[in-house]
């Protein structure tokens, strides 16, 4: 068909992020949101729902993000990890959310 494609020497996830840094596309769509922990610089989100309801795409842009919730690159993915991701179960109970008082305070 002549289509363009690439093969990721590890995680697809991680090549479509190195792609976006270096501004061979504009944005990386995933279903998932893992994506945001490798450090992509603008992520879209619901670009290919199949879900019968019209959801519009959302766009982010990865730093503004982080400003706004006033986190380092390092924070953000430690709290990624706490709220539970494809490769590891989220934490149970109150104790996610005091630690996130804590690291506000």
């Amino acid at each position: 068909m002549g289509v363009p494609n690439i093969e990721a020497p590890c995680e697809a996830e991680a090549q479509c992020v190195a792609l976006c840094k270096s501004d061979k596309v504009f944005a990386v769509a995933l279903k998932d949101m893992d994506t945001l922990t490798f450090g992509a610089p603008r992520f879209l989100r619901h670009l290919m729902d199949s879900s019968s309801k019209k959801i519009s795409v959302m766009e982010f842009e990865v730093p503004k993000v982080l400003e706004e919730l006033r986190l380092t690159m390092d924070q953000f993915i430690d709290l990624c990890i706490l709220s539970g991701y494809d490769y590891c179960d989220t934490i149970k109970g109150k104790l996610f959310y005091e630690i996130l008082y804590i690291q506000q305070v």
